[in-house]
């Protein structure tokens, strides 16, 4: 969910979903509020003076890395009627109506940074996006993990620094309740390998050992919200965070549309007639093909409701004329479906676009979590990329290869074997600094498992695209070594 609302931006049907779905919670008898806390609320009935307890979430481990939390509505020594609302919660508004996104301003203008499903938003509309999130992390120690502070700093010295290592326990653990920053530990721990042959124990096992330490590798700052120790051991720690959308991750509307985030800073953002930016901007010509018409009668409607500070109700499938509805409420407003938009880049007027407001929401997926085509990581002795983790290269399954064969994709296999799949610093070079660039002919693998032939009597040459094998003889040798 977004970082809470406290503006009615929706109507009734989100105030009965919110409900029915225990996002807001209702008083189960008429009486007085007795207690308030995180976790429950005690009403004495008073019809009977028995006390009622209404449990609460609170920080409630949610899919999709977030959180379920309550708010309580209520305050001690309230009077409520049965039914009343007495909590809403971090997916609803402060009245209890179902919030998760926001009214964005939008205009419908084709630019280099909306093409087809790009969305270009202003970083202030990005900031009004942030959410909320509840990552979890998770150590489950085996009999060769060693979990204390003092023996890890004395085995990784250097490792973190002093105000790093002041937020852990003695145990290597952060305690609950501290604000991790990027590039802090959450455990500490490291292991070593049991039953080590007599060798390795009179030589010492310290390139044994294996650092086991969860750290917090966000752009962001987190809070610790919980710490939590199973009978087996397993330890898990809560981080709440709240973070800003950022270029990569994705938004939806309500029509279905969907759109990949460009951040454009307010000062580059045309300008409305108002001469305040506009939140976001979707290309026209993507509508048809790659959005929904329905969203261009959803923005004009939006901005005949922001004039008159209320939603404007409509029917699904409404028969006539749609378009002719939106523009007869216009013109009883006194609104036109176009602004003329001012350039502050350029300094110079746009021309009239089409402007009006949509309920953006955010999509759970965030950047980050994407897959790399091929990471920054090392290479092998053969110039190839070394395989596994975050950063290593990836494998074309042979359904993927086929698939690619299939419809004609060889260009892109070919990128994969000589371009991302082996060392090619002069390639990588002369792209970052604009320079031309061609593609190498023959990776280094190929060539050196050749030569490994030759060297063990195998003459292979090539004519007419096709390999000859034959015996090495002295003659050829002699060429060969006088290249």
């Amino acid at each position: 969910p977004l970082i809470r609302v406290r503006d009615n931006e929706m109507g009734s049907f989100e105030r009965r979903l919110a409900a029915e779905t225990g996002l807001t919670l209702s008083s189960p008898v008429s009486g007085v509020v007795q207690t308030v806390r995180d976790n429950k609320i005690v009403i004495r009935d008073s019809k009977t003076g028995e006390k009622i307890t209404v449990p609460l979430y609170h920080n409630m481990p949610l899919n999709k890395a977030t959180m379920f939390t309550h708010y309580p509505s209520v305050t001690e020594g309230d009077v409520v009627n049965e039914l009343d609302t007495i909590a809403v919660s971090n997916f609803t508004d402060s009245e209890g109506v179902l919030s998760l996104g926001k009214n964005l301003k939008v205009g419908f203008l084709p630019t280099d940074k909306t093409f087809e499903d790009a969305v270009a938003i202003s970083s202030s509309a990005a900031n009004k996006m942030s959410s909320e999130f509840l990552e979890s992390f998770q150590l489950d120690p085996s009999a060769e993990t060693h979990m204390s502070k003092l023996t890890y700093t004395q085995t990784y010295p250097g490792r973190f620094k002093s105000p790093q290592l002041e937020k852990l326990d003695d145990r290597g653990v952060i305690r609950d309740g501290e604000v991790v920053e990027p590039g802090d530990p959450i455990i500490a721990a490291y292991s070593v390998p049991k039953n080590l042959p007599y060798y390795y124990q009179v030589k010492g096992s310290a390139g044994l050992k294996r650092d086991e330490t969860i750290t917090w590798d966000e752009d962001f700052d987190g809070l610790v919200s919980d710490v939590v120790e199973e009978d087996d051991g397993t330890i898990t720690v809560y981080v709440q965070s709240i973070r800003p959308m950022i270029e990569g991750d994705k938004i939806a509307g309500l029509k279905g549309q969907k759109g990949v985030v460009t951040i454009l800073d307010d000062s580059e953002m045309p300008q409305g007639e108002d001469g305040e930016p506009l939140d976001m901007l979707i290309s026209s010509l993507a509508i048809p093909g790659r959005k929904n018409p329905g969203i261009l009668a959803e923005a004009l409607l939006g901005k005949v409701a922001m004039k008159r500070g209320e939603p404007i109700y409509v029917d699904n499938f409404p028969e006539g004329d749609v378009m002719k509805m939106v523009r007869d409420l216009l013109e009883e407003e006194g609104l036109k479906d176009t602004e003329e938009l001012y350039d502050p880049v350029r300094e110079r007027k746009i021309g009239p676009v089409m402007t009006g407001y949509m309920y953006t929401l955010r999509q759970p997926q965030a950047s980050k979590g994407k897959m790399k085509a091929r990471g920054l990581s090392g290479y092998t002795l053969e110039d190839t990329p070394t395989r596994g983790g975050d950063e290593g290269g990836k494998r074309l399954s042979s359904q993927t290869l086929h698939a690619l064969l299939s419809h004609g994709a060889t260009g892109v296999i070919r990128d994969a074997m000589l371009i991302r799949g082996a060392k090619n610093e002069d390639f990588w070079s002369a792209m970052k600094q604009g320079h031309k660039f061609s593609y190498p002919e023959v990776p280094y693998i190929h060539r050196k498992f050749f030569n490994m032939l030759k060297a063990g009597g195998i003459d292979v040459r090539e004519k007419d695209n096709k390999l000859i094998i034959l015996p090495m003889t002295d003659k050829r040798t002699l060429e060969l070594a006088t290249r």
